[in-house]
């Protein structure tokens, strides 16, 4: 039961942080090879606001859409993390 439970959050971990590398890619926001601690936090919190994400079909959703014009979907807990990194890296 605990593998099996582990296997399930690890899966899904994935499946979100594959959808956040989407979301980047959709917005260019491509990472420099060095980061600033300011930048290395915004990551981190980043990858936190997807994994306990509330608005993953949506999410899935605006990525199969590809069109990121907009920025970053109003929806999305990471909106203003996301739109840093476009102005600061992207």
């Amino acid at each position: 039961m605990v593998v099996s439970d582990y296997r399930h959050w690890s899966e899904r971990f994935d499946e979100r942080m594959g959808i956040r590398r989407k979301v980047m890619d959709i917005l260019s926001i491509a990472l420099p090879k060095k980061i600033d601690e300011e930048t290395r936090e915004a990551i981190k919190q980043s990858m936190i606001g997807c994994a306990t994400c509330t608005h993953i079909g949506s999410c899935a959703a605006w990525v199969g859409r590809g069109d990121g014009s907009d920025g970053p979907p109003t929806f999305c807990p990471n909106r203003s993390t996301f739109l840093r990194l476009m102005n600061d890296v992207g």
